[in-house]
């Protein structure tokens, strides 16, 4: 389900912050390249997270499994927290207002203004900031997406992630089950037997956990309490349905 509200989303999602990471990969380059020798740690690093998710997300708009996708988005969201942590100890409580005028030197002997210097290193730690939020919130709604499908039975993990589905989606229109599209009439991968006395086919299978038996067109479904259990039998719909006997669609 390709075009689906959650492979929708994901797109958007990684969008921005692919637009986000190239913001700061190109502020912390400038910065690198004028002061590589005045905080040289912490400009090498500040390249490390921008580079890092622009790589990831051009290979995870590709193709992606969710176990994957969490994976990497764990590590990106580390990166990213540790670059907002390391910039809030860098700039620490200096109010970029209070600087105009002044300057800095640069590493190739040049001067370069203060208060630029300062609003962007600010840049660099709001998008960190940013990036760790966004990718937070975006690696619990995959892990709570993927878990919900995982309860409906399917193997989410083996999955391709785009044909996972938004909560509450399944079951709507165009959503097929498990083992494929039912059409009345058709079991899929149910087993089939003959039942005792019963003179017709009935399908039995497992859907999401219940036990089920199909009614086919023009037969009635004959459920007794035997001494092993149910028996269940299809009768002609003219044959009518014994007294002491329930008639049903499915038995649980």
């Amino acid at each position: 389900m390709a075009n689906s509200v959650f492979a929708t989303a994901r797109r958007c999602v990684y969008v921005v912050l692919f637009a986000l990471a190239a913001v700061e990969l190109g502020i912390a380059a400038n910065l690198t390249n004028l002061f590589l020798s005045t905080h040289h740690d912490f400009f090498i690093y500040s390249l490390v997270p921008s580079s890092y998710t622009i790589l990831v997300i051009l290979g995870l708009l590709a193709k992606s499994r969710p176990a994957i996708d969490l994976v990497l988005i764990l590590i990106a969201d580390i990166l990213w927290l540790a670059l907002g942590a390391y910039s809030q100890d860098v700039l620490g409580s200096v109010q970029c207002d209070a600087l105009g005028g002044q300057t800095i030197r640069t590493s190739m002997g040049g001067t370069y203004s203060s208060q630029s210097y300062c609003y962007q290193m600010k840049a660099i730690e709001a998008v960190a900031w940013a990036e760790f939020g966004l990718f937070l919130i975006t690696f619990f709604v995959i892990l709570a997406v993927s878990l919900t499908v995982a309860a409906r039975g399917q193997d989410v993990w083996a999955m391709d992630i785009d044909d996972l589905e938004w909560f509450g989606a399944y079951g709507g229109a165009g959503y097929a089950p498990p083992g494929g599209a039912y059409q009345y009439g058709q079991y899929g991968n149910y087993p089939q037997y003959y039942a005792n006395g019963g003179g017709g086919t009935l399908a039995q299978g497992n859907y999401y956990g219940q036990p089920v038996v199909v009614q086919q067109p023009g037969r009635n479904i004959l459920v007794q309490q035997g001494p092993n259990g149910p028996n269940v039998q299809e009768l002609p719909a003219s044959g009518g349905v014994a007294m002491g006997t329930t008639s049903s669609r499915s038995r649980r």
